[in-house]
This record gives C-alpha cells, structure tokens and sequence, in this order.
C-alpha cells in the first residue's frame, strides 16, 4: 500500500496545526477512546504527561516524513491491534475538534488514510517480528 500523492499534500499541509496544537489533540483522541472503551484506560495507564509527549513525538515525526516513510521504521509505537479502529476513529474525532470548521473532507480523508498506512506497516512489523523470533 501506497499513500496517495494528494493525501501526503493533504498530511503535510495539515500537520502544523496538528503539531500546534498536538496536546489537545491527544486529551480529546484518548478522551473520546475511553468513552468507548473504559478498559482502554486500564490499558494505557489512563493520561499522563508521557503520553502526550509520545503523541506529539510520533505526529511530528509521521507527518515530517510521511514522503518517507523507512526513515521512521524504528520510531512508530506498538498500536495493540485490538484498539485500532478505536483509535482511528478517537483521532478522526480529535482532528475534527481541533480544527472546526476548518475540518475538510480532504483533511479528515487524508489522516484516515495516512492512519490505516501506519497500522499496516506496524502490523507488518510486528509480524516480520514474530516470524523471526
């Protein structure tokens, strides 16, 4: 899977605000993701000061190298798969949040997909991982 020319544009374009303001953006992700799952919160320790740091590390880094990808092979968390889609959709939510009414289908279609690139390449990490062990 590739990402599409307009969506790393899209990304791009869009991750200033993202990074700006990355510390809301990640109290609204984990707020929205443990109104869907409480067990969620047991499993990410609830919200601390590290996670927010994680967060914004990991945006910044993804949307600054989104045209290449390899360079971030080895910065990309573990995303429990069994949260993904939570995860996807508390993100989408963030985003939509923190940019209003400035939130287009292009943006929001953009991270969607930049969102399902970073799953598949950390599920096929985890099994490259897995088959070698």
């Amino acid at each position: 899977m590739c990402l599409s020319p307009k969506t790393v544009e899209v990304c791009k374009l869009s991750a200033p605000v993202i990074v700006k303001h990355s510390e809301t953006v990640a109290s609204k992700l984990y707020e929205k993701l443990y109104e869907k799952s409480p067990r969620a919160k047991e499993l990410f320790g609830g919200t601390s000061e590290a996670q927010y740091k994680q967060f914004k590390r990991t945006i910044t880094l993804y949307s600054k190298n989104i045209d290449k990808i390899k360079t971030l092979d080895c910065s990309i968390p573990h995303i429990d798969s069994e949260y993904n889609s939570m995860i996807e959709k508390s993100l989408l939510q963030a985003i939509k949040d923190v940019f209003g009414d400035a939130a287009t289908n292009d943006i929001i279609e953009a991270w969607k997909e930049s969102y399902v690139f970073l799953e598949d390449i950390v599920i096929t990490r985890e099994k490259e991982l897995y088959a070698s062990a």
